[in-house]
């Protein structure tokens, strides 16, 4: 190889921001016929760190163009006398080296030093979340928000439904269901101490939960009279308590709140519009974003405004900090450590927050992005002007989101695309396109190298940073995708969408079962067979447990020592040579361990068929329990329906009783009837017949006023037997119109029901007058005037012992005229038009018919 100058057709060509993309061989005979082709260059480079660009590490250092980025590893591990080999990302002109130095030495010279600047990577690494692992249904509406818990042992999801769900991670079932809200929860917040739970809604209203009881702390926060539309904690290395909380609603307002005693501390102003966002920084300054296109800066400690960010053409949707993620998650980091007393936590937590601040040259960044499609870069604590202003959305942009290391940021917008900006300078690195739908939302993984988003498209997609190429695409939900939210340890991705699931998305293996093609994860149960497939534990309970035990793939004994990668070895060893192209002690050698798997499969075998056993026992005990308690609720049911029964045939025999009854009281009602019809009868009767006897009395009887005891006697006697002879003959006429009876003619009539009723208002007195009417007869109607009557003193007396016996005979007869209540009834009787009074004379009222014979 020479050390001659490439020609000018072999150096990359590159367009107007773009770089040309680095080939890379695949096969070794690829990467020695390009090693042949292009001439090897020495370079003289000098490394630095790119947090600080005037500091150098180690002196310049002639190298190859070729130099891979493991090399440059090695070579500055070396430099900084690393006890470790940590993984750093190298740089050229703002151009990171993903293979080899040799293309990006375009325009430099030879005879220069090239400056090539290092920057560490997490320690960790996240492995990228390829299935998933679990699909948590509750919500009865869509899924709003979602988040982890800063330690990555807690998770929290609102929706549509009015509620707040705590969710067990490890089992994907719900600890908490939490009521209160009135409306739709919007926003969702841990503190930096994973001890507490923001939530807010449409009603304006915040509440605080506890994640362990789930119950609410203190009363309610009331004072926005409009929607919230975003929550902050205050950062845990200002307050380790972590008792205020900063909110943000469409009333144009910021509140800060005193979580502990439930009181509005302070309430910012100035925005002429809605506020759609908030930011505690970790310098003590709260920062807003509002619908009337300015960024906020307010102090924290008297509310005071610091300055107002002017730069935006149209509504400000969101802002983001570089510190949000180490703000947010307070003193835990991956691992999820916890330390035993508060001052150093809060010591670990300030830690945190400089080192990513002095990633970004001690600047505390802020971003927003806006409807007129740009996003700003700003350093508010320090100065109103913006450091750059970058464009390149075509649509409004949704959603801004800086690295856990500061060192980029991201930005989701409504034009279906994903763009990489650095995170200090504000370059376009790389823009990620692949969703067919708007994208709501994106996050980052906790080392900063892969980030995920969600889309209206109803998918996910996991996206190199490296490579600036999509990693997995993973579908699964039926709607729009909400919200996405990845755990600080990195294991886990959560999302949450309008189809009102959740989808928790997990790294798997890549292995996967040759019965259903499932993959399988770690953790999961699986039976590898002496042929080298490989089956899940339902496949493998369903399909190898039979008494061949063959093998539903390859159709070979299982058991059979002889079994080997699907074949039988029961030819000869050049065949076996022909189908492997193996050497006969290779295959030999695989033999072996195909007869050591086959012990170990044995093994596997009888752990299952235990494993089956046991759950069989318990299915079978959980019948028996099952069993015991249907036959408890038959007796119990058995019970019931005699009892039951035994009520009813009580009831039916009430029931006859009372239908006797009934009848009974209809006869007797029948009767009555009748007999108040006859009794009516027979007083008309009687009534003709007393005038015609009065008549004849006062013929024969009244001569020159004065009246002989001698003719009263015979003339009462012989009234008596006419009144005799005339209830004879009404008798007569009673028996023979029985089936029939007619409506009297006298104010009555029949109603619909058979019965008589009444004419006029007035009936009711005329009624109640009858047995007055009756009592009170005295003589008849021809006797106008006062008569005197001569008698001796004997008669007199007798006169009267029957005036102090007659009352009560006249009583108990009145009593016994009396109609049936239940009878409607009108009489219109005439009476004297001048009674004659009852001390005169009582002896004619106890001669009168109608007193003695008319009553009875």
């Amino acid at each position: 190889m020479s050390n001659e100058r490439p020609k000018t057709k072999h150096m990359p060509k590159q367009k107007f921001g773009f770089s040309k993309p680095e080939y890379i061989p695949t096969t070794v005979g690829e990467a020695i016929k390009l090693e042949s082709q292009e001439p090897s260059l020495n370079l003289i480079v000098q490394f630095k760190n790119k947090d600080s660009e005037n500091d150098t590490t180690g002196p310049p250092i002639n190298i190859s163009q070729n130099v891979t980025t493991e090399q440059l590893q090695m070579l500055i591990n070396s430099l900084l006398n690393n006890d470790e080999q940590l993984p750093y990302s190298f740089f050229v002109n703002d151009q990171e080296i993903t293979n080899n130095l040799k293309n990006h030495l375009e325009g430099l010279s030879d005879e220069t030093t090239l400056s090539i600047y290092y920057q560490p990577q997490a320690v960790f690494r996240v492995r990228p979340v390829t299935r998933c692992a679990s699909s948590m249904s509750g919500h009865t509406e869509a899924v709003l928000n979602c988040a982890f818990s800063p330690d990555g042992k807690g998770f929290v999801s609102v929706g549509g439904d009015t509620t707040v769900r705590i969710w067990d991670i490890y089992t994907s079932t719900p600890t908490h269901t939490l009521k209160g809200h009135t409306n739709w929860v919007l926003q969702v917040a841990w503190s930096p101490d994973s001890k507490k739970i923001a939530t807010a809604g449409m009603e304006g209203d915040i509440r605080i939960w506890c994640p362990q009881t789930g119950k609410q702390l203190g009363s309610t926060l009331k004072g926005h009279t409009k929607f919230i539309t975003g929550l902050s904690w205050e950062p845990f290395h200002l307050n380790p308590k972590c008792v205020r909380l900063a909110s943000s609603s469409k009333d144009s307002t910021i509140r800060i709140w005193d979580t502990e005693s439930c009181k509005n501390l302070m309430s910012l102003s100035g925005h002429t519009m809605s506020v759609t966002c908030v930011k505690w920084g970790g310098e003590g300054l709260i920062y807003s974003g509002s619908q009337d296109r300015t960024v906020r800066v307010f102090n924290t400690t008297d509310g005071r405004l610091v300055r107002v960010l002017d730069g935006h053409a149209h509504w400000v949707n969101t802002l983001a900090l570089n510190t949000d993620y180490v703000l947010r998650t307070g003193s835990y980091d991956h691992t999820g450590k916890e330390y035993d007393t508060l001052e150093e936590a809060q010591r670990v937590a300030l830690e945190r927050y400089n080192d990513v601040k002095a990633k970004s040259k001690g600047m505390e960044i802020l971003i927003s992005g806006s409807d007129d499609f740009t996003v700003i870069m700003w350093n508010p604590s320090v100065t109103k002007t913006s450091i750059s202003r970058l464009t390149g959305h075509q649509q409004l942009i949704n959603l801004v989101s800086f690295s856990p290391d500061g060192r980029y940021f991201a930005s989701a917008s409504f034009d279906k695309s994903i763009k990489l900006w650095d995170g200090q300078s504000g370059k376009f690195l790389g823009n990620f396109r692949g969703h067919v739908g708007a994208v709501y939302q994106v996050c980052w993984s906790s080392d900063s190298r892969y980030l995920v988003s969600g889309s209206k498209d109803s998918t996910l997609k996991i996206w190199d940073i490296k490579t600036k190429k999509m990693e997995k695409e993973l579908p699964g939900h039926a709607d729009e995708v909400y919200t996405v939210d990845w755990s600080p340890d990195g294991d886990r991705v959560a999302s949450g969408s309008k189809d009102r699931l959740l989808r928790i998305l997990m790294e798997s293996i890549g292995i996967h079962c040759n019965g259903c093609w499932k993959e399988i994860i770690e953790n999961d149960r699986c039976i590898i067979t002496s042929c080298s497939h490989i089956f899940c534990d339902l496949c493998a309970s369903n399909k190898l447990c039979t008494d061949d035990r063959l093998c539903p793939i390859c159709d070979n004994s299982l058991l059979s020592k002889d079994s080997l990668f699907g074949t039988t070895i029961d030819s000869s060893i050049e065949k076996n040579i022909l189908l492997f192209g193996l050497s006969p002690k290779k295959i030999l050698l695989m033999a072996e361990k195909a007869i050591e798997f086959f012990n170990y499969q044995t093994s596997v075998y009888l752990q299952s068929y235990i494993y089956q056993a046991q759950q069989s026992m318990n299915q079978f005990e959980q019948l028996k329990k099952s069993n015991e308690e249907l036959i408890f609720k038959i007796e119990s049911l058995e019970k019931q329906l005699k009892l039951q029964k035994d009520d009813g045939e009580n009831d039916k025999r009430e029931i006859v009783e009372l239908t006797e009854k009934l009848a009974e009281k209809t006869r007797q009602k029948r009767k009555l009837e009748e007999l108040y019809l006859s009794l009516k009868d027979n007083i008309k009767n009687n009534n003709i017949n007393n005038n015609n006897n009065n008549n004849n009395l006062n013929n024969s009887t009244f001569e020159n006023g004065n009246i002989s005891i001698n003719n009263l006697i015979t003339n009462k006697n012989n009234i008596n037997n006419q009144n005799n002879n005339t209830n004879n003959n009404n008798n007569n006429n009673n028996n023979n119109n029985n089936n029939i009876i007619k409506p009297p003619t006298y104010g009555f009539k029949l109603n619909q029901s058979g019965y008589l009723s009444r004419n006029s208002p007035t009936q009711n007195r005329q009624i109640n007058g009858i047995n007055n009417i009756k009592s009170n007869y005295r003589s008849p109607s021809f006797c106008s005037s006062p008569i005197t009557v001569k008698h001796s003193g004997v008669h007199q007396q007798q006169q009267q012992q029957q005036q102090q016996q007659k009352p009560q005979k006249i009583i108990q007869q009145n009593e016994n005229m009396a109609p049936p209540k239940n009878l409607s009834t009108s009489f219109v009787l005439s009476t004297p038009k001048k009674p004659i009074s009852n001390d005169k004379f009582s002896f004619i009222h106890k001669s009168t018919p109608s007193s003695k014979k008319g009553i009875n």
